[in-house]
């Protein structure tokens, strides 16, 4: 695991400065890399290369990068782990490679000497590496399957550069920076930037599965080397089997993610994923393995009990740590520089935590995310097939929308502090209804705005979307689990130098997922009922039939008290005027409201504001 960047100045304007202009780029992401860091400069190409490294295979020097062919044409620099690297490495031994070194690094570098990208289809793991083709003048950047390695690339002015974050774009002096109005629509509607734009423009980012080749004269060629599979259901489905198959999978998958010469570790949070992930691994060794768990004071948010109390069932050296207010305000702090996107998923508070526990007994870790994507874990797939099987009732949408605007709803708000948000929820529920399209309602039900506030129109993706059961899981595969989930597990993890590993997202457990038809996911009233089933083989029942919370953080419980001023003095210092996608009086109007009273209105709404603001700050008005 480690952390890539790089350029190519098509008219190489500065020959002399590559070296220390990448060193530059390099050094911002230490953090990633603190073991070591190299770099590579092509003089006479206008091109260079730099990689800071955190040391997870081969610790030695051999491991070091960038790495160059023994051809002297191919260059290398890569960040992440394929876990079958042995037997790849085998393969090409058969052929007549040799090695220098044990380290992934150099297997993944042959392997493109020998087969080009066909050898993509080898890999087993997570990458984003860059491969430099002296000969004939070639850059090609490549992104896992899932997009666990993240990669952004910038393209203007005849320059190109490629980075694991963009905080190393601001040390290149030909670095544009300009705000992406569509990337801001797009975060607030959901919290995060999505699909393949960035927050800036003539950024973008590299869409998971897939490589872009560029040449001498900047033409560019997109490749996908893999997607997500449709579904592949059998005529006749059998639940035995499939189960079977499952377990071999899910163990063949954990136990290669512990491909490792530094100790490895385990996010417990006691849902069914992680549970299942924990136990699977412990059941395969004699020796403890590490778990690491956060909880939170107030007792609707904890679940680090939950958690102990299956640590302690199978016995794992198991580590716990509250997460109180003032742990929190001191990671919001960090947040801009953790996450040098606007990033409004408030559980990146408690992943930053709970990795900084980790990092002090391990150097990688194994987290449970996918599962949900998978087997219809969300809460809000059940939502989805209610609005669904509502809509079908006759006049129902009629009903109630003559009922909103008699104003019903409000006025139970009125009656009631605990129904204050009803009147807002119901207008959301009546908007999805009325959506013309799958992604619309996506859209509607992500945003913690009206459809009736935005000032440029929702922003929409249609990014995976079909007419599937499987439809919106499909959509969360594309766009939430990149672009949010994994997102904020690799930022938090490599903050603190340590790696997170996604064994749920070996694309063998994908593949495998497509072939399980929705009502076998979802079936006597339990969500993800393949991995209960699988989990119910390694624990008792009362350990884990237990309603998940979720790892939400006490937003509305923060905004009303120490964060309140904070918040206050950021969003009163900002310029309202630079979100152009919501109308400027709904911003006044929500500000106000939130000024002026003791408690928070729609708390998503002003935290989303206040982290683009902090955003803001620290990259665009202070930089």
């Amino acid at each position: 695991m480690c952390r890539v960047t790089g350029f190519w100045d098509f008219k190489n304007r500065n020959p002399s400065q590559l070296n220390e202009i990448v060193k530059g780029m390099n050094n911002t992401m230490i953090h990633g890399g603190p073991d070591d860091s190299g770099v590579y400069v092509d003089c006479n190409a206008g091109l260079a290369l730099g990689h800071r490294r955190l040391s997870i295979i081969d610790l030695t020097k051999t491991g070091q990068q960038p790495m160059t062919h023994p051809s002297n044409c191919w260059v290398i620099c890569y960040n992440g782990e394929v876990y079958n690297f042995k037997a790849i490495k085998h393969e090409l031994v058969a052929l007549g490679d040799h090695f220098k070194s044990t380290s992934d690094t150099e297997v993944i570098l042959h392997a493109w000497a020998r087969w080009g990208e066909k050898c993509l289809e080898k890999f087993r793991g997570m990458f984003a590496f860059a491969i430099w083709n002296k000969q004939d003048q070639q850059l090609t950047i490549v992104r896992d399957r899932m997009g666990v390695k993240p990669l952004y690339y910038y393209h203007h002015d005849n320059i190109f550069m490629f980075a694991s974050e963009l905080k190393a774009f601001h040390q290149h002096p030909l670095f544009k920076k300009e705000l992406n109005q569509d990337a801001v629509a797009s975060f607030m509607t959901y919290g995060y930037v999505q699909g393949e734009s960035a927050i800036f423009k003539y950024v973008h980012k590299l869409n998971p599965g897939s490589l872009l080749t560029i040449n001498q004269k900047q033409h560019k060629r997109h490749a996908v080397f893999w997607s997500l599979p449709q579904e592949s259901m059998p005529s006749s489905f059998n639940e035995s089997e499939f189960l079977e198959s499952l377990h071999d999978e899910l163990k063949a998958s954990f136990n290669l993610r512990m491909v490792s010469d530094v100790p490895v570790g385990v996010f417990l949070s006691g849902g069914v994923d992680s549970s299942l992930l924990a136990s699977i691994l412990q059941s395969n060794t004699s020796n403890k393995i590490n778990t690491f768990t956060i909880g939170f004071d107030e007792p609707r948010y904890d679940e680090s009990e939950k958690a102990k109390n299956i640590a302690s069932y199978l016995g794992t050296n198991h580590h716990a740590l509250t997460c109180s207010l003032n742990d929190a305000l001191g990671i919001i702090q960090k947040l801009p520089d953790v996450y040098d996107e606007p990033f409004g998923d408030t559980s990146a508070i408690p992943t930053y935590l709970v990795s900084t526990l980790a990092s002090d007994y391990v150097k990688v870790v194994l987290s449970a995310d996918g599962g949900d994507e998978q087997y219809a874990g969300y809460n809000r797939y059940k939502i989805f097939d209610f609005l669904n099987k509502v809509e079908k009732i006759p006049f129902t949408k009629q009903a109630l929308t003559m009922v909103n605007r008699l104003g019903g709803f409000k006025l139970l708000g009125s009656l009631n502090k605990d129904w204050v948000h009803f009147s807002h929820r119901f207008k959301k529920t009546l908007a999805v209804l009325n959506a013309t399209s799958m992604a619309e309602k996506i859209a509607l039900m992500s945003s913690p705005f009206q459809k009736n506030e935005y000032s440029i129109g929702l922003p929409i993706f249609e990014r995976g979307l079909d007419q599937e059961l499987n439809s919106y899981l499909r959509w969360d595969m594309f766009n939430y689990l990149p672009d949010d989930i994994l997102t904020k597990v690799d930022r938090a993890s490599m903050a603190v130098s340590i790696e997170g590993r996604e064994p749920f997202l070996d694309h063998k457990l994908i593949e495998k997922s497509f072939e399980c038809p929705y009502e076998f996911k979802v079936k006597d009233g339990y969500r993800k009922y393949p991995l209960r089933k699988i989990l119910a083989r390694y624990l008792p029942a009362h350990l884990t039939n237990q309603p998940k919370k979720g790892f939400g953080v006490p937003l509305f419980e923060w905004l009303q008290d120490e964060l309140f001023d904070e918040v206050v003095s950021t969003i009163n210092s900002a310029d309202l005027e630079l979100i152009e996608c919501i109308r400027s009086d709904v911003l006044i109007e929500l500000v106000n409201n939130y000024k002026h009273s003791n408690h928070a209105h729609h708390p998503l709404k002003i935290w989303y504001l206040f982290v683009f603001f902090r955003w803001y700050n620290r990259w665009l008005k202070a930089v």
